[in-house]
């Protein structure tokens, strides 16, 4: 009886070891598992700390890029608001410098026509001068022509009159003398 119970001791003892070695091979199992979870778990942790840190970083570096995009296209704008300023600044300095030259051209122009004008006015009155000057010389020239013409004409005329007169007296005392000679030879 003794023995027998020894044997049920056993058996027991080697359902028990058995059952230890199983629950041991399973738990050993289990950990695995969980090591195995805990390092899918760290991968995806991993994963997906890395993916929120590249969108994160990808996040940032957009609105870098849109900051820096915007920083450009406003340091554009204002490189092209300068341009198109400048371009504007040398319009109008053109259209005022050319309104100014036109101005000083016109103003030349005025002064030159001016000059012209005083200056063809002198000439004018120059030419007018001498015309007059000539005609009036030419007058008086004419003028002191008829007078001397006159006088000479007056001298011819009294010459010939005195001698006219003197050939008359000659020719009337002749005759005078010749009939108080003939009266007194008679």
């Amino acid at each position: 009886m003794g023995k027998r119970h020894k044997i049920c001791t056993d058996q027991v003892t080697l359902t028990n070891i058995i059952h230890l070695q199983r629950r041991s091979v399973f738990l050993e199992y289990q950990s695995k598992q969980l090591n195995i979870q805990a390092m899918n778990n760290d991968g995806q942790d991993f994963e997906i700390q890395a993916m929120n840190k590249a969108g994160q970083e990808f996040e940032i570096q957009a609105m870098n890029n849109d900051g820096q995009d915007f920083e450009i296209q406003a340091m554009n704008k204002a490189g092209q608001d300068f341009e198109i300023q400048a371009m504007n600044n040398d319009g109008q300095d053109f259209e005022i410098q050319a309104m100014n030259k036109a101005g000083q051209d016109f103003e030349i122009q005025a002064m030159n026509n001016a000059i012209q004008d005083i200056e063809i006015q002198a000439t004018n009155k120059a030419g007018q001068d001498f015309e007059r000057q000539a005609m009036n010389k030419a007058g008086q020239d004419f003028e002191i022509q008829d007078m001397n013409n006159a006088g000479q004409d007056f001298e011819i005329q009294a010459m010939n009159n005195a001698g006219q007169d003197f050939e008359i007296q000659a020719m009337n005392k002749a005759g005078q003398d010749f009939e108080i000679q003939a009266m007194n030879k008679a």
